[in-house]
């Protein structure tokens, strides 16, 4: 994949993302992200540059975790800004990424077993159990809504995920609702605060 460098390296989302937060990057230390996650967007959209992130971004980079390591949720999405930043990615486009990231994740063989069996009820009942495996500590609750769907409401400490992150998670669910193969899915991110998003799920 064709590396992309914007004149533009200076990363101003990055540092009002974090600027935002009580402690930086060392904010919310409990809260964790799966490295394959991040492996899987950086071989989508390489950083192929660092200069202007903090130190502790550049080494997550010059030394990757492994995919089943956990690292900082605040680093993994100080990241994704990041990645947004450079390829400059708005919201729109940065769910689109995500789309195709996790597009690329179901097909890889090591989790083709773990996204081979969606169903519209495991799009449910197992919304969590799934969302647990990439994530620790960042909620998620699926909740039926007759004809409305699902509500899918994530929730996090105050500042944690910035509303570009959470419309990159629209993606990932709209994609995984694909897997099932019943109908057309869509999906809305209805409401983002500080402390958490709502996406309605329907199948058409």
């Amino acid at each position: 994949m064709t590396s992309h460098t914007s004149a533009k390296t200076s990363f101003p989302r990055v540092r009002a993302y974090l600027e935002r937060l009580p402690e930086g990057l060392a904010s919310y230390p409990k809260y964790e992200a799966k490295g394959a996650l991040l492996l899987h967007c950086l071989e989508h959209k390489p950083l192929s540059t660092s200069v202007g992130l903090p130190d502790e971004l550049r080494q997550v980079l010059e030394r990757p975790p492994l995919a089943s390591e956990w690292i900082p949720e605040v680093s993994y999405c100080a990241l994704n800004v990041a990645i947004a930043d450079l390829w400059e990615l708005d919201n729109a486009a940065f769910r689109s990424f995500w789309y195709d990231v996790m597009g690329n994740m179901a097909n890889a063989r090591i989790y083709r077993v773990l996204f081979g069996f969606i169903t519209p009820d495991t799009l449910l009942g197992a919304a969590a159990r799934y969302w647990g495996r990439f994530h620790r500590g960042v909620g998620l609750r699926a909740l039926p809504r007759g004809n409305d769907g699902i509500l899918y409401t994530v929730t996090w400490p105050t500042g944690l995920i910035p509303e570009l992150v959470a419309h990159g998670f629209a993606g990932v669910v709209q994609r995984v609702a694909e897997l099932s193969k019943r109908g057309t899915p869509s999906i809305d991110m209805v409401q983002f605060g500080a402390t958490g998003a709502a996406y309605r799920l329907n199948v058409s």
